[in-house]
């Protein structure tokens, strides 16, 4: 596993995974102020990472986005754009599957230490 995909996975799991997705594409790809491109982006590279390390079927993966945008209509909010439901749906999926399903995940020495 690359550097990159390594940091975008602890984003994932991190306290604020959106804002450090974000200050993380910015510093490794491209600084952009621009919040739907860097959610399509995202989107391309956490897909790429669910696609390898963490499968789920198309109904799975359909009824995450679904979950996503019934949360805003309970809650009587605008939905956002389907770049960032997607984003989301995927982001979900890293940070809730443990870290021995990434092959290759280096953990960060606060959680070895957890783990003792």
């Amino acid at each position: 596993m690359d550097t990159s995909t390594n940091l975008f996975i602890r984003a994932c799991k991190a306290e604020h995974p959106h804002k450090r997705l974000q200050k993380l594409f910015n510093r490794i790809y491209m600084s952009t102020e621009d919040t739907q491109r860097i959610d399509i982006e995202l989107g391309h590279i956490l897909g790429n990472i669910v696609d390898e390390h963490c499968p789920m079927g198309v109904v799975k993966f359909m009824s995450l986005i679904e979950e996503q945008e019934s949360n805003y209509k309970i809650a009587q909010e605008v939905p956002p754009h389907r770049h960032y439901t997607t984003f989301l749906a995927l982001m979900y999926r890293i940070r809730f599957t443990g870290v021995d399903k990434f092959k290759g995940f280096i953990k960060p020495l606060k959680w070895r230490l957890q783990d003792d």
